[in-house]
């Protein structure tokens, strides 16, 4: 009976983690590759959407704001910024449909977007946390990627289509509205999304000072750093234009929609599910492993997609090696991030590493969008595939005493 109530717990949880990760990866597409289509939309050249990318700045420094959360004392505080984070993204997506169109007026409120956003992730991502024993983390990874994949897939495949039949304003208004969603769940299930513990005392400066010394004492902290940077530059560099590269290759929006993001989102979940199931047989460094190598060549189907003429049985199979390699590569990336925390700075922690991987995004990506247009789209998929070099030189050096047997999770 007891073990039956745990599982139960552990679901619960779970369900929730996924529930408010979809309004992450909703956000996430909303103001990334969505965004990139309605500015072309508006006939905005990519080298100047590429500099969009510059409004997830705050993300980088979303380490520095830590210390103020974690000396607010209301007993369950993670749960009342979850839910004034999703009110102020509602509010910022209705900022896009009624806002002038002016593109330094959108970057604004993009760049509001994701200061409200940088805050969300990080009280998200402790949550997935402290509310999982460790042996369960990489479930709650899974649970966290998959609602962030169902997230991205309503914002992108499901923006997609109604781009087609209604006006990007009506779209906006549309996801300001689902935005609100995952606060129907947040309300009634009632899980503890932190411990009753007492905020710190000690200064701001000493206390990142500490967080430091502590994740540089527990772990090879500049291969760290470097891994979070490199591993998904392919991502970075590719992530935000795919859409565009079919949209030229004169493929339908409906099509993309369904036969790419939507069947592609599928394979991405297995994935991610694949990643984990993984990750509990067999530590962290094999999976890492096979999702690099895996996604780096999944990008030969986007190159042969560009030599042969417009084809829905080259889409589809483009959709399942392409996003379900991702998935792959996902799922260990952020358990790397998580278990890489000490227990107690575990939110500063990882707000700092998924910065990295951040800056890696903004520094990549726009770096892709000015090489598209005077390399043309055959040489740029080749690029971004050896843009993994740098991974795969850091993994080979990787410090397996820290990779493999000291995570890995088997439960007795």
């Amino acid at each position: 009976m007891l073990k039956r109530s745990f599982f139960s717990q552990r679901s619960r949880y779970l369900s929730i983690v996924g529930c408010l990760s979809f309004a992450s990866g909703l956000c996430f597409i909303l103001s990334g590759g969505t965004l990139i289509v309605f500015l072309n939309d508006q006939k905005l050249t990519l080298a100047q959407t590429g500099l969009f990318l510059i409004a997830y700045l705050p993300h980088v420094f979303k380490w520095a704001a830590v210390p103020f959360m974690e000396k607010i004392t209301h007993p369950d505080y993670r749960r009342r910024l979850l839910q004034i984070g999703l009110l102020l993204k509602s509010l910022l997506l209705l900022g896009f449909a009624f806002s002038p169109k002016l593109p330094w007026v959108w970057f604004c409120l993009l760049l509001s977007l994701h200061l409200v956003s940088s805050a969300y992730e990080c009280i998200l991502y402790v949550s997935q946390v402290v509310g999982l024993n460790r042996s369960n983390w990489g479930f709650g990874e899974a649970a966290g990627v998959s609602g962030y994949r169902c997230g991205i897939l309503a914002g992108g495949a499901g923006a997609l289509s109604l781009s087609v039949v209604c006006s990007w304003q009506t779209v906006y208004m549309i996801y300001a509205g689902i935005m609100l969603l995952p606060l129907i769940p947040l309300y009634f299930t009632k899980v503890e999304f932190s411990p009753k513990e007492r905020p710190p005392v000690i200064g701001y400066v000493h206390y990142l000072r500490q967080a430091w010394v502590s994740l540089k004492t527990s772990q090879p902290i500049w291969w760290l750093c470097a891994i979070m940077f490199f591993f998904r530059a392919q991502d970075a560099i590719q992530g935000q234009y795919t859409t565009i590269y079919f949209l030229d290759l004169d493929y339908d929006r409906g099509l993309i929609s369904f036969a790419y993001k939507t069947f592609g989102m599928a394979m991405a979940v297995l994935g991610g599910f694949l990643a984990a199931w993984m990750i509990r047989r067999k530590g962290l460094y094999l999976p890492l492993w096979i999702g690099l190598i895996s996604h780096g060549f999944s990008t030969v189907f986007l190159i042969a997609l560009g030599a042969f003429p417009p084809s829905t049985i080259g889409l589809y199979a483009t959709a399942i090696f392409y996003e379900f390699t991702k998935g792959l590569s996902i799922t260990p990336f952020l358990s790397l991030q998580i278990f890489s925390c000490t227990q107690t700075y575990t939110m500063v922690q990882l707000a700092a590493l998924s910065s990295v991987a951040m800056l890696s995004l903004i520094g990549f990506g726009a770096f892709g969008a000015q090489i598209i247009k005077p390399l043309g789209w055959t040489t740029f998929w080749i690029v971004t595939i050896l843009v993994n070099i740098p991974a795969v030189l850091l993994l080979l050096k990787a410090p397996k005493r820290f990779l493999y047997p000291q995570i890995k999770m088997r439960i007795s």
